[in-house]
């Protein structure tokens, strides 16, 4: 992965809104360190999936949506993937990422 991507993200905003300082979050997602909670919500980084799925918990919204374009994105390349396949294959995808048929 390049040092130039950052995945941008809602984490920060989130996260205070519900009024939790770093040390807390990092506490209640199992970590033992508040440093890397920067670097997620720095979008330098992304958490594995057993700690995206807690933030998801901690945090009570959807992963889609703390990480908003980066689930857009990969909705669209999966439209264009599918797009590619032979048509006799249903576009399910297209419609529920782009809510037409």
């Amino acid at each position: 992965m390049s040092k130039d991507i950052h995945f941008k993200n809602y984490l920060y905003r989130l996260r205070r809104m519900r009024r939790l300082s770093q040390k807390q979050f990092a506490a209640l997602l199992g970590l033992r360190s508040r440093e890397v909670i920067g670097h997620y919500e720095g979008g330098r980084r992304l958490p594995p999936l057993r700690i995206a799925l807690s933030m998801e918990i901690v945090l009570g919204t959807k992963l889609s949506e703390i990480y908003l374009d980066l689930y857009r994105d990969l909705g669209l390349e999966a439209v264009d993937r599918e797009d590619r396949l032979p048509g006799r294959y249903t576009r399910d995808i297209r419609g529920r990422v782009l809510g037409k048929d």
